[in-house]
Parts: C-alpha cells; structure tokens; sequence
C-alpha cells in the first residue's frame, strides 16, 4: 500500500492511511475471534432449541398418558350392569319398559343416579 500509486504517479495513500503488520493481523484476529463468538451462540442457540423440543415432546407424552386413564377412568363402559341386569340389553330389546317402577328405582340408585324426583 505504501507504493501504490495513481496514473499521475502521486501516492494514492497518505502514510497515517497505511496500517502496519500487526494492525493487520489484529483486525483479523478480532475478526476471527467475533466470528467464532457469534458460532458460539449459534450453537448455545442450538442446544437450547433443542431441549426446549425435547422438554415439549416429553410433556405432550405426559399429556397423553394422563388423557389416556382419564378416558379408561370415566369412559361408559359397556355393557352397563346394575344388579344383575344388563341395561344395554333391556334397551336394545326394548324390554326396559317390562320393569317395575321400583326396580328402576334400583337400579338407578345402584348406578349413583339421583332418584328424588320419581315416584311410585
């Protein structure tokens, strides 16, 4: 840079323009310590990218698990026995009519149903 010159043949740098050596080398090492900085974070990034994905798949597994005996816990099961009786049957036969008011009354206390308002 000192030597270069214009087609006039005039310097086209002034001598405060012209860097040394180790200027130079210290701007590149700058260069490449910021450069391998900003990787860094990239990969802490990364990795915090990752077990947060993680950390999600774990709980959604946990969500389904606990959806999955919720369901089984208050799922209508079939067939809906009280006191011996399929009640599934009854209806699907059309023979739930056939039993006294009583037994009804029975069967749904059985079933934890509230029976206040029948009567006889």
């Amino acid at each position: 840079m000192c030597k270069v010159r214009n087609e006039s043949g005039s310097r086209l740098f002034l001598g405060s323009d012209v860097l040394s050596p180790q200027q130079v080398a210290g701007f590149f090492s700058r260069l490449a310590a910021k450069i391998r900085k900003s990787s860094s974070k990239q990969h802490e990034e990364t990795d915090s990218d990752d077990e947060d994905h993680q950390n999600a798949v774990e709980k959604e597994s946990s969500h389904s698990k606990l959806h999955v005996v919720v369901e089984e816990e208050i799922a209508l099961r079939h067939p809906i026995v009280a006191l011996s009786r399929n009640i599934c049957n009854l209806v699907y036969d059309n023979k739930l009519s056939t039993l006294s008011v009583a037994m009804l009354r029975e069967i749904c206390e059985s079933l934890g149903l509230n029976v206040d308002d029948i009567t006889d």
